[in-house]
């Protein structure tokens, strides 16, 4: 793309309108970086920054199969793969943490019905008596976030 050559004489209104234009042009990313990282977290509460934080990590990956079907002209399952798996991970953590959560109404209830402490609820239901040994590693955070 070629750019007209503007000609304005220095310190007039349009050469600093013009220098402004230029800055935002460059520097547009750092003040979305900026806009993201400091003001967002400031002004949002607990929930909505939440929600900020998920739909930015789901961004990430969607921003990468973009680029990849977009630019290279195929689609790399290998990310999905590396994606589902990570979810899958995730979610095995959250069901053994909200397991363990005493505050957690459901788990107390069935724990109580089928006498199984510590379980995730789909385990309990499908008569599961003790946690399987691939299942062990996910209960701590430690764990499954680099895996």
């Amino acid at each position: 793309m070629n750019k007209a050559t503007i000609t304005v004489e220095p310190g007039s209104r349009q050469a600093l309108r013009h220098t402004v234009v230029d800055l935002l042009d460059r520097f547009s990313v750092v003040i979305l970086a900026f806009l993201v990282l400091l003001v967002i977290p400031l002004s949002l509460d607990v929930f909505r920054l939440g929600l900020a934080a998920k739909y930015l990590c789901f961004a990430f990956p969607a921003v990468g199969i973009v680029l990849i079907w977009g630019y290279g002209g195929i689609l790399s399952f290998g990310q999905g793969v590396f994606f589902g798996m990570g979810s899958y991970m995730m979610a095995m953590f959250l069901k053994l943490e909200s397991a363990a959560n005493p505050d957690s109404s459901s788990s107390t209830a069935l724990s109580a019905y089928f006498g199984a402490a510590g379980l995730p609820d789909f385990m309990v239901w499908n008569s599961v008596e003790e946690l399987p040994w691939f299942w062990e590693p996910f209960h701590y955070a430690w764990v499954t976030i680099p895996a």
